[in-house]
């Protein structure tokens, strides 16, 4: 807890992952997650490499950091709650279709210009994987289920392009 400048390498087993207030941390997570959980709460300028199962990680207020899951078949679903610059990549794909980057900053911005009022601790993001229907494999991005749906894609030419899906009912 509240850890700062340290590198960390978990081969262990256990059954979940939450780190708490930590700044310029390396996380190295090869061991078996029972759970399939990781959670980042208020943590700056940290790196977690994944090389297990995470298929629900949660980032609350987080600044700058980093998740690279090894595998495609690792990764699942990302809830984020107020983070900045925070990065996702999935390393056994191409960069356009296999990266993402949630910004708190940018999502009021565009939420609001769709007319909806968000709250940096309350509103939740969610980004997982889904198969487009005329691309590849890409990471999404969405808003909370009342308000609406937003994925990246690779647009044909190699880049990553943003699309709004409406709610269904």
């Amino acid at each position: 807890m509240a850890c700062s400048d340290c590198v960390f390498e978990v081969e262990a087993r256990s059954v979940k992952v939450f780190i708490n207030g930590c700044k310029n941390v390396r996380l190295s997570l090869r061991g078996k997650i029972i759970t399939h959980t990781l959670e980042l709460y208020k943590c700056e300028d940290c790196a977690i490499d994944i090389g297990t199962k995470v298929w629900t990680a949660q980032l609350d207020l987080c600044k700058r950091c980093r998740l690279e899951f090894a595998s495609r078949e690792d990764f699942q679903t990302i809830i984020s709650a107020g983070c900045h610059e925070v990065k996702i990549r999935l390393a056994d794909m191409a960069e356009s279709v296999g990266s993402a980057s949630v910004d708190f900053g940018a999502l009021k911005t565009e939420a609001e210009a769709a007319g909806r009022t968000v709250s940096e601790e309350r509103t939740q993001w969610k980004t997982h994987f889904r198969e487009c229907p005329a691309f590849s494999f890409s990471l999404a991005l969405s808003y909370p289920a009342a308000a609406g749906r937003l994925w990246l894609s690779d647009d044909g030419a190699g880049r990553p392009a943003r699309e709004r899906i409406p709610n269904h009912r």
